[in-house]
């Protein structure tokens, strides 16, 4: 469900509702987003990973979650470079990949405190 919704709103129109959204810095606009992609791809390595450990013939879940995950982002990134609506964001990897790295030390952090 939750990679269903990053999809969708990473495909989506860049600027769905540009008069709610035009009183902001573009500036401001722009570290928004960087915290949602961060938020998104961090929720999704936990997610993962928490998923891939219930099954425990996978070895590593957490290191294969986070490899899943980043080669999803990247691939929704090539995958922008294609729509006329949407662009391709260096900067968006990088928010993804910190993301992603946030979500490693969560995952590993409930992991070891049994959560």
């Amino acid at each position: 469900l939750w990679i269903g919704l990053v999809t969708m709103m990473m495909m989506v129109p860049a600027d769905p509702f540009p008069e709610i959204e035009s009183w902001l810095p573009a500036s401001f606009e722009q570290w928004i987003d960087k915290i949602q992609h961060v938020f998104a791809f961090m929720v999704m390595v936990v997610l993962v990973g928490r998923s891939l450990r219930e099954i425990e013939l996978v070895p590593w879940p957490v290191a294969i979650a986070a490899v899943l995950t980043l080669g999803f982002s990247f691939s929704l990134e090539l995958i922008q470079a294609l729509l006329p609506w949407r662009y391709f964001d260096v900067g968006d990897m990088l928010a993804d990949t910190v993301g992603v790295l946030i979500g490693i030390a969560a995952t590993r952090y409930a992991v070891r405190s049994g959560r």
